[in-house]
């Protein structure tokens, strides 16, 4: 049942999710060209549409990224390599990222950068 579940989403919403291992509370805002590579993933990602996670790929960011509990990921964005993202983090629309992210940080731009960091508790209200 799976099988035939996972081909029909692949098909009419272009999602596909190989073999990720995804925490409770796993939330896609706009279903549309979203792809998650065989990765590990912590509780509350929150995603849109046009999203990749997880190719690997390449020869410099050979591997797959780990992410934390409490992760928003915006519209368009890409994270690959062997990276870890860590708790509390907001990925903003159209960011590439390739870099280790620690906790409770907003990050964005291409190449991915920390833009802000904050302490536990004074999240921005989008996760």
């Amino acid at each position: 049942m799976h099988v035939i579940l996972n081909s029909l989403m692949k098909f009419f919403h272009h999602v596909d999710i190989d073999d990720a291992s995804i925490g409770p509370g796993f939330k896609i805002h706009h279903v549309g060209t979203i792809y998650i590579g065989p990765i590990e993933i912590g509780e509350n990602l929150s995603i849109t549409h046009n999203v990749t996670i997880g190719i690997g790929l390449s020869r410099v960011h050979g591997g797959f990224p780990t992410l934390g509990n409490n992760v928003w990921v915006g519209t368009g964005s890409v994270i690959f390599g062997n990276i870890s993202i860590g708790n509390n983090v907001i990925i903003t629309s159209g960011c590439i990222l390739s870099r280790n992210v620690p906790d409770n940080c907003l990050v964005g731009g291409n190449p991915g950068r920390i833009l802000m960091s904050y302490q536990k508790g004074e999240s921005p209200s989008l996760l």
